[in-house]
């Protein structure tokens, strides 16, 4: 199962109030309260995460969006008029 490590320089060993909202829908997840950096463990990790700081009431967001692979092939002839 992937991991998703939640990691802020800026709040090494602070307290957040984690709230998931995944990409594919179904509505917010409440993850807890927990000590930055915090380890989420699930196969559902697409989406926004809501960090929200109590001792400095201060809510940060940050997405994860799925990679989108294409294999394009295009076959084309160039035509040059003069």
């Amino acid at each position: 199962m992937p991991i998703t490590r939640i990691y802020s320089p800026n709040f090494v060993n602070q307290i957040a109030q984690i709230t998931f909202y995944p990409v594919n829908g179904g509505g917010p997840i409440n993850l807890g309260t927990h000590m930055l950096p915090y380890d989420y463990n699930s196969n559902n990790y697409y989406g926004t995460y809501q960090l929200y700081f109590p001792e400095y009431g201060v809510t940060c967001y940050f997405t994860i969006e799925p990679q989108i692979i294409c294999n394009l092939t295009f076959d084309f002839t160039a035509v040059v008029i003069q």
